[in-house]
């Protein structure tokens, strides 16, 4: 079901877009700095972000598109997708280079400030 009720999800009352984007982005930049396969990244943000701000997994997935919009795919984007040269090899998520913390805030901000309307609209019917 794609709508689940917050009592269901088991939501905390009291939920900071503004943290959860904190600790979505950093947890972001550390795993692509390590290159790790697109799924392990996917699995490590999700677990780190879930143990961190006690939110269930399943929220996470339903909220976290437009953070890989900024990490992936808008102008400017910080990690790239590194095709395997192999065939036994699995598809990469690299750092385009070493971000310092600033750098990493700033793209905090950039997902609050581009996509902050689109996040809380689809946390609102989420949750109601």
């Amino acid at each position: 079901m794609y709508f689940i009720l917050m009592n269901t999800l088991n939501i905390p009352k009291v939920f900071s877009l503004e943290t959860f984007a904190q600790v979505y982005t950093s947890h972001a930049f550390e795993a692509a700095s390590k290159g790790v396969s697109l799924t392990n990244f996917d699995d490590e943000i999700r677990k780190k972000t879930s143990s961190d701000l006690n939110l269930p997994i399943d929220f996470i997935i339903q909220i976290h598109h437009p953070f890989h919009w900024i990490f992936f795919r808008d102008e400017g984007h910080p990690f790239d997708l590194v095709n395997p040269a192999n065939c036994h090899e699995v598809l990469r998520v690299q750092s385009k280079k070493q971000y310092i913390p600033k750098e990493i805030e700033d793209y905090t901000k950039r997902i609050l400030i581009d996509y902050g309307l689109y996040l809380n609209s689809k946390i609102e019917r989420i949750i109601t």
